[in-house]
């Protein structure tokens, strides 16, 4: 069937379901939306009436009538069917049916997994019948981590995630090195946050089978990215989620998990919430000290307008920055 994306669409009533006089329809601009848990769903009110909701901890399909949500199972037992039309209606029958926009009769249990042409969607498939839904939490769906990492040199532990043909860690390097440092001179802070280095402690940071990137290597996650994400900015994919001052929405979906630790100079420390920073390595000129940053528009420009801007520029050596690692090739 067709791609029908419900949360663009103010849906269209195609089918007649009334000559059934046991049915009860309720306009709405029906929206479909995904959530970690039925506890996680918004409240079932006026504002929410009519929409869809898939719940991915059991796998239900969940809509909001009269109140409350209500699930596509009915504690033991089987609705006795659930249907999804491209309609501005839901139409609940006695007979416990419930009609939803145009993709056929429903079984109660359903599969969800990423759009893989767009991140942002999720395809949700119960038995013969699918839909799409935009889903703003598809990084727990569509994350693919590799194995842990363990440093053989402190024994700390990391999470890893595949992004294209990229294994990455998925936090800050800790290790301990001389140049490096904890931006706030606290233990807690850098089991968050990670350590920063300074680049001659960046260069020989990373643990044996992994490495510092190259400009080369950032371009290809952002190329990746930017094809997988149904036109939202990398930024907005690769930041983390909640912890950024600037107040740019920010989506995280492949779980990259970009912090805003902050970073040091010869000056002192700046920018905790607002900025990131990592070292590069040199690909092409070995003196240009090439570092990737992520900061907040307003830190140099005095405006407040809630972007965070990304680019490649040159670090002083002495710049303490964070250090983020990429695993080699085989």
């Amino acid at each position: 069937m067709k791609k029908n994306y419900l949360f663009v669409l103010s849906l269209l009533w195609v089918v007649g379901c009334g000559d059934d006089p046991s049915t009860e329809y309720i306009p709405v601009h029906a929206t479909a939306m995904v959530g970690e848990t039925q506890k996680n769903l918004p409240k079932c009110d006026a504002q929410n009436e009519g929409k869809v909701a898939y719940v991915m901890d059991s796998g239900e399909l969940f809509y909001c009538l009269d109140g409350a949500w209500k699930s596509s199972i009915q504690g033991a037992e089987t609705r006795d069917s659930f249907f999804v039309f491209e309609s501005t209606y839901i139409a609940k029958t006695v007979k416990d049916s419930v009609y939803i926009g145009n993709a056929g009769s429903i079984g109660n249990l359903c599969t969800a997994e990423p759009d893989t042409t767009n991140y942002h969607v999720t395809k949700v498939t119960c038995e013969k019948s699918e839909f799409y839904v935009e889903n703003r939490l598809a990084h727990t769906i569509s994350t693919q981590y590799g194995a842990d990492l363990v440093d053989p040199r402190d024994k700390k532990k990391y999470k890893t995630v595949i992004i294209g043909s990229q294994t990455w860690m998925a936090e800050n390097l800790q290790y301990e090195v001389e140049g490096s440092t904890c931006l706030s001179d606290s233990v807690g802070y850098c089991e968050k946050y990670g350590r920063v280095y300074n680049l001659n402690a960046a260069l020989v940071a990373c643990p044996d089978g992994w490495r510092l990137p190259n400009r080369s290597d950032i371009d290809s996650l952002v190329k990746f990215v930017d094809a997988h994400n149904g036109g939202y900015s990398a930024t907005q994919d690769l930041v983390a989620r909640d912890v950024w001052k600037s107040g740019e929405k920010a989506y995280d979906v492949f779980s990259f998990s970009i912090l805003p630790a902050g970073y040091r100079t010869e000056l002192g420390s700046a920018y905790t919430g607002q900025f990131a920073g990592f070292w590069l390595t040199p690909d092409m000129d070995p003196r240009a000290n090439m570092c990737w940053l992520k900061e907040h528009a307003g830190i140099y420009s005095g405006n407040d307008n809630n972007t965070l801007l990304e680019k490649y520029t040159v670090c002083d050596v002495r710049t303490q920055l964070s250090v983020r690692c990429l695993k080699n090739k085989n």
